[in-house]
């Protein structure tokens, strides 16, 4: 038996939040805080990977193998700690660069040509 929270409400939920950074996001203040992520929104396919591959290190049997060893309180320490480290560096690739690596490969490969690496290659043009 289905029940219509299990089938509306995590739509709703997500219609809710979109809708309240949407609005929120209009303020300068609310910008400002959230500037550092939109560096990690761009390279978010080479922070996607390089979190599953650090994951699979840490986690699994052929790298560090913690899985089942961690605390709850741990693992959501691990989970920021790698976040943080991921927005650190997306800020910091982003003052050079115009994509991630990963992004810029299929960006590459997509339009069948070879597009600029860093931001310096487009002010130069």
């Amino acid at each position: 038996m289905r029940y219509v929270h299990d089938s509306v409400g995590g739509p709703a939920g997500s219609l809710f939040y979109g809708s309240f950074l949407l609005l929120i996001l209009r303020k300068k203040a609310a910008q400002k805080i959230m500037s550092p992520f939109a560096a990690m929104g761009k390279l978010s396919l080479t922070n996607y990977l390089g979190q599953s591959v650090l994951s699979t290190l840490l986690f699994y049997s052929y790298g560090a193998g913690l899985y089942g060893k961690v605390s709850t309180l741990e693992g959501i320490g691990i989970t920021f700690f790698i976040f943080w480290v991921q927005m650190i560096v997306s800020n910091w690739w982003m003052k050079t660069h115009l994509f991630g690596p990963i992004e810029w490969l299929l960006r590459s490969f997509i339009r069948r040509q070879k597009q600029p690496w860093k931001r310096a290659e487009i002010e130069q043009n």
